[in-house]
């Protein structure tokens, strides 16, 4: 049995998606306990968070480019650091 694949999505307030899947499933996601995490900090901002499409395949694609001074490794680290202390 296949999985199911995003067909379409979209943003109903600054936090929360409506996502339909190929399986005709309708699901709600909200995304504030991803917030915490600084390499989701982005989706913070309505406007970025909104600016969105799916993906052939059905993953989610920001179509906002990405600042040039993102660094995901570091913002990956930055998380390890605040979730588990000092990794040195």
């Amino acid at each position: 049995m296949k999985c199911p694949r995003i067909c379409q999505a979209k943003a109903i307030d600054d936090h929360t998606l409506v996502i339909e899947f190929t399986n005709h499933e309708v699901k709600k996601y909200d995304i504030v306990h991803l917030l915490d995490n600084p390499m989701f900090a982005p989706l913070s901002q309505p406007a970025f968070f909104k600016n969105f499409q799916v993906e052939r395949g059905g993953l989610f694609e920001n179509t906002q480019p990405v600042s040039s001074d993102f660094d995901p490794e570091g913002a990956k680290w930055e998380y390890l650091k605040g979730k588990y202390g000092s990794l040195a």
